[in-house]
């Protein structure tokens, strides 16, 4: 990238007064300096750039593409400004746009894995899924610790139906990293789909033990007991979910499910309820529990 005009003592101070104010997490005071800067310098990049990371720090996305698209302008090498720019444009909802802006970033640096990464999770949105698991092999190709990238993969493959190659890039990724949680539940969830349970189980259990606070690894296991056909097991480990978090609905659905079918109405009634009050708005809660309610009062001989 070409070097941006040397930058003067005044320029220079408003700058290290902006970098210290950002460390003492003042970002909009550390904004202002910076903008004092590009007023003083507006024919230099990088405090463009400084300035639409300090914008998109205070929710001014908007801006801050705007300040990106003057950086590329003054410096169309400038490769960070195109991959944030693509970031802001995807997280903005415009990923036609942010295809654009990181394509011209790997024009510019073609190994560069991250922008690899970013660029499958633009692909996927634009629907373009076999791209998109060629860019995050690409990103692995020049960064094979990209865990990110590995996981990618498992969910992308997954999707396309190859739960073969899904396994192996989840089991990949946790050879990377042994603490990786959604590698682990990944993991779980391919194993489970393989028919191989007692292991999807034994993954589902390494996630509890390593993250006891988080409810998901109890939902995992309850569905890999559903599909065992252990009704009882998978009642516990949701009622388990519930204890760990209690306004999560997943649990309370799961479980007003398993007793509907099973005819327990006033179980199921309890369960509904208490997913109505994480979210009274849930359709399919309400009408589930009407459900439950008839078969509960036809039990009563209603």
């Amino acid at each position: 990238m070409p070097a941006d005009p040397p930058i003067d003592p005044t320029d220079a101070a408003h700058m290290l007064l902006a970098k210290n104010l950002l460390a003492a997490g003042h970002v909009e005071d550390a904004l202002a300096e910076v903008q004092k800067v590009v007023q003083r310098s507006p024919m230099a990049a990088m405090p463009h750039f400084l300035q639409a990371m300090l914008l998109a720090q205070t929710a001014q996305r908007d801006e801050a593409v705007r300040e990106l698209e003057d950086a590329v302008t003054l410096d169309p090498q400038f490769v960070n400004a195109w991959i944030t720019l693509a970031f802001l444009r995807f997280d903005l909802g415009i990923p036609a746009e942010a295809e654009s802006a990181i394509e011209r970033a790997l024009e510019i640096e073609p190994h560069h894995a991250r922008a690899h990464m970013l660029a499958g999770v633009i692909y996927e949105k634009l629907g373009r899924l076999d791209d998109a698991i060629g860019a995050a092999e690409r990103a692995l190709q020049f960064d094979p610790g990209l865990e990110l990238a590995r996981l990618r993969l498992a969910n992308w493959t997954r999707q396309r139906g190859d739960d073969e190659a899904a396994l192996e890039h989840a089991i990949s990724a946790l050879r990377f990293n042994l603490t990786d949680f959604q590698a682990r539940l990944c993991l779980a969830e391919l194993l489970s789909k393989a028919g191989r349970y007692q292991e999807a189980v034994e993954e589902c259990q390494h996630a509890i033990e390593m993250f006891p606070g988080k409810p998901q690894p109890w939902l995992f296991l309850g569905a890999i007991h559903l599909r065992q056909g252990d009704d009882e097991a998978a009642i516990a480990a949701f009622q388990r979910s519930l204890e760990v978090s209690p306004k999560q609905m997943e649990g309370h659905m799961r479980l007003g499910e398993i007793y509907l079918r099973r005819g327990r109405g006033e179980e199921a009634v309890r369960a509904y309820e208490a997913a109505l009050e994480v979210e009274g708005s849930f359709a399919e809660a309400r009408q589930q529990l009407a459900a439950a309610i008839t078969l509960r009062d036809r039990a009563a001989g209603k």
